[in-house]
This record gives structure tokens, sequence and C-alpha cells, in this order.
């Protein structure tokens, strides 16, 4: 029908300078640097956050013909929360913002997971923004990309393994399979 798809402004640059400042903050000698670089890191993957759930915040208009939820937002986010925890998990002092995370990082899952079209093996880029569907009759943009396909399976077998969960290890571990 001719409706614009959608307007590229996606928050990745701003996810990869709050893992910079994270890891920095760990390294640093003096403790304001340190607390300086933590602050700003927690504060840009902070936003991060807010525009995974709403795009809208990015200043990207909604446009009427997307109706698709994307894989990489949840994806990068999932990188994003997994280094977060293991850098800060054993820091008592950091223990709410890491609780805080882990939820995020269950919601990220669930995301990612909604793109996996078992009975196809098969990942999805996008699926509908309305109920996570995918019905196989809708083509939209990028069908598979297997890259993303390996990447969000490491990503989900690395969170697997520190929650020592089984089955999304299989599940991770089938998907990077499917993407050969």
């Amino acid at each position: 029908e001719g409706d614009p798809f959608g307007i590229e402004r996606k928050p990745f640059s701003a996810g990869f300078l709050a893992q910079g400042m994270l890891m920095l903050s760990t390294v640093v000698e003096k403790e304001e640097e340190r607390k300086k670089y933590y602050e700003n890191g927690l504060d840009l993957l902070e936003r991060y956050i807010a525009w995974a759930h709403d795009p809208s915040l990015l200043g990207r208009t909604a446009c009427a013909g997307n109706q698709l939820t994307p894989w990489n937002v949840p994806m990068i986010l999932l990188s994003l929360l997994e280094e977060f925890i293991e850098l800060f998990g054993g820091d008592e002092g950091k223990r709410e913002d890491v609780l805080r995370f882990e939820g995020e990082a269950t919601w990220c899952e669930e995301q990612l997971l909604m793109h996996v079209v078992a009975e196809k093996r098969v990942c999805v880029e996008n699926v509908s923004a309305v109920d996570g569907s995918y019905d196989g009759k809708n083509w939209e943009g990028r069908i598979v990309i297997p890259g993303h396909g390996i990447e969000c399976g490491w990503f989900l077998l690395k969170r697997a393994e520190r929650l020592n969960d089984g089955v999304l290890k299989r599940r991770a571990v089938e998907l990077i399979d499917w993407c050969w």
C-alpha cells in the first residue's frame, strides 16, 4: 500500500558506549573516575532499556506500515545486560541494579524466543508487534539472517550457562545449529 515501514534510529551506539564505560569503571584507578564511568554507563544502559520498550523515545515516528517487532534490539540488550551482571554480580553495592537488570534480561530472552520458529527450524527477523506471532505468510523485511541467529544463540547460551538452565541451553545450541 506504500506506507513507510520504518525510520532508522536505533540505540546500538549508546548501548556499546554504555558497555565501554561500565568496563572502564572496573579498571581505572581513581575512585572519582570509577564513579563517573559507572554512573554514565548506567545512565546510558537505562536509556537503552527505555528505548527497547518504547522506540518512540528515540524520536522514531511510528509508521503505519510497521506492525512488526525486531529481533536486534532485545538481542543486543541481552548481551549488554549479561555483561553488566557478569561485571557487577559480586559487588554488593550494585546488587539492586543487578537484580533489576536480571528481570530485563528475562524480558529479552522471552522476546528473542518469540522469533524462533521451531517447526521450520529457522529464526525470523521480525514477528507481529501485536501478539508476537509469525504466520509464515507475511515475509516483510528481512526474513532469516544466519549471523543474527548464531549471535542470538551465543548470547542465550551464555545466559543459560550462567543460570544453569538446561532447557535454554538446548534451545540456544539448537538455534546455533540451525544457522550453519
